[in-house]
């Protein structure tokens, strides 16, 4: 709630409103004294600037926000840097931060906030937990008045509107109760009427017992109606006035401006001044429209004495909006026309000329832009030279803080205060970048993800280079920013992996396999060529005097190769920073992100892990073993880059809950100086930084990756799926890994956001979901209960009794009361799951070792009894019961001089005994997966075979082949389709399968302008 109260009145939004009101009272008043001066002038001269008027007030909100934006007020206030709003946690005491959905659950008092609703489970039952005590929560009193004063006057705004409407809609219903006149003498004088009045074609005129006076009627139907008592006692003369005075709005087009008048004052209902101009404006056009009608005629005596006599008659006015009456609800108006009338010497001027229309227009032309040059703007620019006076000015003393492990949290500065963000006065570069609100981002590029990789910014930000993976050989691609050409180096073969620019731009040095094995390859722009290099590590970056390349050797640390001379030094120790090693010599993590070397080339900047699910940033001088934490947070900080002089390290960072943000932190002689600063917030999901150019942009990538949980018919005879399925989940979240319960009522999956795992359910055709609880280090595997109201899931979560201590093992959570509980705790838990139908036992994946491979035990529902069921020389995985529960079905993998030699299907009875193979994978070149196994109607066991090279984090629809077979093993598989995504379960009763339909693209983005000054970057 106060998040939208502080989105709804944040100082931009406040100024605005301010800035309208003003506005609007200063037209008004102008608009006023203007219709006073010209009151010697005719009434359809002063009646035209009023309308003026009526439309500059309603373009004043556009031309309020084009001057704030647009910068082109002529006032102008200094914006004072946005402060964070203070974290609700104290800073003495680390407090546990909970979902919004799980507020309401029960939760252990823990520094874990994910451990919702947690029990552990052991002879005795499970402890009661106790719900967290209230936060207290600053109340922005003044923010908060704004918002319910805006709220008003949107209220007020809509009643208006509901009015206008309702007017539309009376003068429908009155139409057509309305009778048209036929008779002969009626219509003459209509017609009669119409030609005075000036109009070519006579409009329909009504008669009716519901009006009590003439009413015309001019925005979407031109109409007259007339009371029938009227025109029963009228006479031509008197009828001939009415009407032409009824035409004469018609003719003018005062119904239209009616509309303007209504628009305005709903607008802008709350200013007294908008009514008087309204008033003003409707009393002109009637005593216009008596010149209209008093116009063939010796005085305006006889129309007046018609006037009189209706306003005798009338109870009770119509006050139907969009109509315009005869006759004015105020009683003072109607004596000021009838004294008018009497007048023997008044101006009868009805039409504009053309001088009178282009003064008319030139004034609202004036008082538009007079609006948007007297706004007043937000001036968010930074001065420079203030700033660097200022960095003087103040003294901020440097954290050396060294690398501590899990067990140090408490003394790390940043644990204090969980979701904070350091706001102190400090003249970083982090700070002006906060303080610019004209960010600019551009989008360069868009595909598929799986075939483009290695994105990296010149140093000049002009151009950009890629790698593309289409059908051998692999290409680089050099794109020109500003003119969109792009040239191909066809002879080149580059991998998985980030290009390293040189420092003017140049070259390109990349990780190559074009001829015998690994190396670095240098890529010459201009001319094309590929000089090969002796060096046979992975390139990270290139030093800024172009002498040295920063690159991973083979045993895990960072070196500098002098690229003139080949000698190579030390830069790090070994294994300091998060850089997954994989086939072909290794890969750079998206995630994680390369190690930097800073500009001066004294340092490098890298992402560590340094607990279950953190990582902080590091920074090392080179030929140190010292290395200097920067960052210190339970979250992650990952994918550090520097900024152009080499001050600051940007850096991504989830701590804020749900989110991923852009942050900086200032650097000086290697150590942190202040606290990190938000630059640009929630960037979105599976965002990864790849580089920042010299003159201050920002490239980066968005993983778009989607997946959705889906639903259609299997045909139980042959197991085949439907082509025609139904969506039961958004695509993002990402949703996987669903589960049907025993009944097929419900069905478990999973939702992935911001690196986050959460476990829902839902019913069977996809309503009332729910989330259940975040699920760290969830591996897939799901069961349910025989009672369909627990789900279990393998995973981990901190020991209440010791938060630093992770507890591995095999969860429950109820889908009701959403509590945990640990049913049986293994440290050596490998993820792979299977519950027996009658809930008794389970069968699961666990080692004796951290090298040794998993082998397949069971143990009661109650965590006893565990017995090793078999033993294999191979890995064992992905145990499953049979329906009778009499089989227990498993993967069995055995490795032969580090590559997968043989896959097996293997089913043992429960019971214990020999194994006997279902079927084998030796031959086939693919991998069996029974993650997601299943059991049609028949009885044949469904699993999958992926093909091909799948990425580790989703696999596309077309890699995967569903197959079903018998569990005789006298049969070969049978395939069922190869377009139905992964995660495929078959309903208990057979007839509908769920599954999950993936799909991955990228999102190439350039973010500039974010720096406060570009004479800040290196030149």
């Amino acid at each position: 709630m106060m998040s939208i109260i502080q989105s709804i009145a944040s100082p931009t939004s406040m100024l605005y409103w301010l800035n309208l009101a003003l506005v609007v009272t200063l037209i008004c008043a102008a608009s006023l004294v203007l219709a006073k001066v010209l009151q010697k002038r005719s009434e359809v001269f002063r009646h035209a600037f009023v309308v003026a008027s009526l439309l500059v007030l309603l373009v004043t909100p556009i031309a309020i926000w084009v001057g704030s934006h647009s910068q082109l007020g002529l006032l102008t206030i200094k914006s004072p840097q946005p402060p964070e709003i203070p974290s609700q946690i104290s800073p003495e005491k680390p407090a546990e931060i909970l979902l919004p959905w799980e507020e309401f659950v029960p939760s252990p008092t823990l520094t874990d906030q994910d451990a919702v609703g947690t029990a552990i489970a052991g002879p005795s039952a499970s402890e009661a937990a106790s719900p967290p005590g209230p936060v207290g929560v600053d109340i922005p009193w003044a923010q908060l008045g704004f918002s319910l004063l805006l709220a008003t006057w949107c209220l007020g705004t809509l009643c208006f509107v509901f009015q206008t409407i309702r007017g539309g809609l009376l003068i429908r219903r009155h139409l057509r109760l309305s009778t048209l006149i036929t008779e002969g003498c009626m219509l003459a004088a209509s017609k009669s009427a119409a030609r005075k009045a000036g109009l070519a074609k006579l409009p329909p005129i009504f008669k009716s017992q519901l009006v009590p006076v003439p009413v015309s009627t001019g925005v979407c139907y031109s109409a007259v109606i007339l009371p029938e008592d009227f025109l029963e006692s009228a006479k031509q003369d008197e009828l001939e006035s009415v009407l032409i005075h009824e035409l004469g709005h018609i003719v003018r087009r005062d119904h239209w401006v009616g509309l303007v008048q209504r628009l305005t004052v709903a607008i802008f209902w709350w200013n007294p001044l908008v009514y008087r101009i309204s008033r003003l404006c409707s009393s002109l056009a009637e005593e216009i429209c008596d010149d209209y009608a008093t116009e063939s005629l010796q005085s305006g005596e006889d129309f007046a004495r018609t006037l009189l006599a209706m306003a005798e008659r009338v109870v009770k006015h119509l006050d139907i909006p969009l109509a315009i009456e005869i006759l004015p609800a105020r009683r003072h108006d109607l004596e000021r026309r009838i004294t008018r009338l009497m007048q023997k010497e008044r101006k009868m001027k009805t039409r504009l000329s053309l001088n009178h229309i282009a003064l008319a227009s030139v004034f609202g032309l004036v008082m538009i832009g007079a609006t948007v040059l007297s706004t007043v703007w937000a001036d968010s620019r930074v001065d420079i030279a203030a700033d660097n006076s200022r960095t003087e000015a103040v003294a901020v003393n440097a954290r050396d803080v060294t690398a501590k492990g899990p067990t140090d949290k408490a003394d790390s500065p940043d644990n204090s205060s969980t979701e904070q963000v350091n706001l102190a006065d400090s003249a970083s570069l982090s700070g002006n970048i906060a303080a610019r609100s004209q960010a600019t981002l551009r989008l360069l590029q868009e595909g598929n993800f799986d075939q483009y990789s290695g994105w990296s910014l010149s140093p000049d930000g002009l151009k950009m280079a890629y790698t593309f993976r289409r059908p051998l050989p692999k290409v680089i691609i050099v794109s020109d920013l500003s003119t969109g050409v792009e040239r191909t180096y066809e002879e080149t073969t580059g991998g998985n992996f980030s290009l390293v620019w040189s420092p003017d731009g140049k070259k390109i040095a990349f990780l190559d396999t074009k001829d015998d094995g690994w190396h670095v390859s240098i890529l010459t722009l201009e001319s094309g060529d590929v000089e090969k290099t002796d060096i046979r590590v992975l390139p990270c970056d290139w030093s800024r005097d172009g002498r040295f390349l920063l690159v991973i050797s083979n045993a895990g640390g960072l070196q500098l190769v002098d690229l003139e001379t080949g000698e190579t030094q030390a830069a790090t120790a070994t294994g300091t920073y998060d850089i997954p090693r994989g086939g072909g010599g290794g890969t750079l993590s998206a995630y994680t992100g390369s190690p930097r070397l800073s500009p001066d080339g004294t340092c490098v900047a890298f992402s560590h892990s340094v607990g279950a699910e953190e990582s902080d940033i590091f920074v090392q001088s080179i030929g140190s073993d010292e290395r200097i934490r920067v960052t210190s947070h339970k979250r992650r900080d990952w994918n550090p880059l520097w900024s152009p002089d080499g001050k600051n390290i940007l850096f991504q960072s989830n701590r804020k809950l749900g989110r991923s943000d852009l942050l900086s932190v200032a650097i000086q002689n290697g150590k942190p100086m202040g606290e990190p600063r938000i630059i640009a917030p929630n960037l979105g999901d599976g965002i990864a930084l790849y580089s920042c150019s010299n003159s201050g942009c920002l490239l980066f990538v968005e993983n778009d990756t989607r997946a959705a949980v889906c639903s259609s018919q299997v045909d139980p005879v042959s197991g085949r799926i439907s082509r025609d399925y139904d969506q039961l989940t958004n695509s993002k979240p990402q949703s996987r890994s669903p589960n049907w319960s025993r009944n097929g009522q419900y069905i478990a999956y999973t939702e992935t956001s911001h690196s986050e795992v959460i476990l829902c359910v839902m019913n069977s055709d996809g309503r009332d979901k729910r989330k259940l609880c975040r699920v760290r280090g969830f591996v897939g595997s799901q069961a349910w209960y025989s009672d369909n109201e627990h789900v279990l899931y393998g995973g981990w979560q901190a020991d209440p009794k010791n938060p630093e201590k992770w507890l591995s093992g095999i969860y429950s959570v109820s889908i009701r009361s959403r509590e945990r509980k640990l049913i049986y705790h293994d440290p050596n838990f490998r993820g792979g799951m299977g519950l027996s139908p009658d809930g008794k036992h389970l069968a699961l994946t666990s080692t004796s070792g951290t090298r040794q491979k998993p082998q397949l035990y069971i143990v009661d529902y109650d965590g006893q009894n565990r017995r090793q069921l078999v033993k294999s020389d191979g890995a064992i995985s992905s145990p499953v019961f049979t329906r009778d529960g009499k089989e227990i079905i498993y993967k069995s993998s055995v490795t032969r001089e580090g590559k997968t030699s043989r896959q097996s299907i293997m089913a043992v009875p429960f019971e214990g005994g020999e194994s006997r193979e279902i079927y084998s994978s030796e031959n086939l070149q693919g991998n069996l997966d029974m993650g997601h196994s299943t059991w049609l109607a028949d009885g044949r066991l469904v699993f999958d075979i992926k093909w091909g090279v799948v990425s580790a984090s989703l696999s596309g629809p077309e890699s995967r082949t569903h197959c079903a077979i018998s569990l005789d093993g006298k049969s070969e598989f049978v395939k069922l389709s190869t377009k139905i995504g992964n995660g495929f379960r078959v309903s208990p009763d057979g007839t509908r399968a769920v599954f999950c339909v993936p799909s991955r693209t990228f999102k190439t983005w350039l973010m500039s302008d974010f720096l406060p000054n570009v004479e800040l970057a290196m030149k």
